[in-house]
């Protein structure tokens, strides 16, 4: 009796020592990130399963806690926590708002250091990326009308830093692959705010 009860639950017992094995690499990650002073990721971003061909975006953003500066090929944006400016290639414009919290998913890369914490179910395992040996963790929404439907992270397993991450939104995949990671950049606040002095020739539109 007792063996057939161990048989029965042990799934469950894997499934939730899998699961907070996943948490506590993501939450090492989260930690990696929080302690830096200023980190600045170089990725290429690409998507795959759209109706048209999208055109791979590279760019740069440097991040402290939750403030974000992005610099890419389709669209610059600045983030100081609670103002976003975010200014489209070609446009001559920025525009000023106070965004959402799936906005700004939309835009920053590296949403998953806090997105994991709540509303997903986890998963891991050992697999080795670019030669190095990596976390795979997967994350799925529990809820059918999240705006991330599932994520996959590959984690440096010695460093603690993201590799590569895939992002799920419908029927669509964004694969973001980490180019470069460097933290403790000593990144000042400013850095997070549009100067309009730098950039004259912007029209600012306030959507306030």
């Amino acid at each position: 009796m007792k063996k057939l009860l161990l048989l029965l639950i042990a799934p469950f017992i894997m499934g939730s020592a899998i699961a907070q094995s996943a948490k506590k690499i993501l939450d090492n990650t989260a930690d990696t990130f929080r302690k830096s002073s200023g980190t600045v990721v170089s990725f290429t971003a690409t998507q795959q399963g759209a109706r048209h061909a999208v055109k791979p975006i590279t760019g740069i953003i440097t991040l402290r806690n939750n403030s974000f500066a992005l610099d890419s090929d389709a669209l610059k944006a600045w983030f100081d926590g609670t103002t976003l400016w975010t200014a489209l290639e070609g446009s001559g414009e920025v525009n000023v708002s106070n965004p959402t919290s799936e906005e700004i998913q939309a835009i920053n890369p590296m949403h998953f250091i806090t997105l994991y914490e709540k509303g997903y179910d986890l998963a891991t395992k050992t697999t080795k990326h670019q030669g190095r040996i990596a976390h795979e963790v997967s994350m799925k929404a529990k809820k059918a009308d999240a705006s991330v439907q599932e994520m996959v992270i590959i984690i440096d397993k010695s460093l603690n830093t993201p590799m590569q991450i895939k992002v799920r939104k419908g029927v669509t995949w964004m694969t973001i692959d980490i180019n470069s990671y460097r933290a403790n950049q000593n990144t000042p606040t400013s850095a997070f705010v549009f100067d309009a002095k730098a950039h004259p020739d912007y029209e600012i539109i306030d959507l306030r």
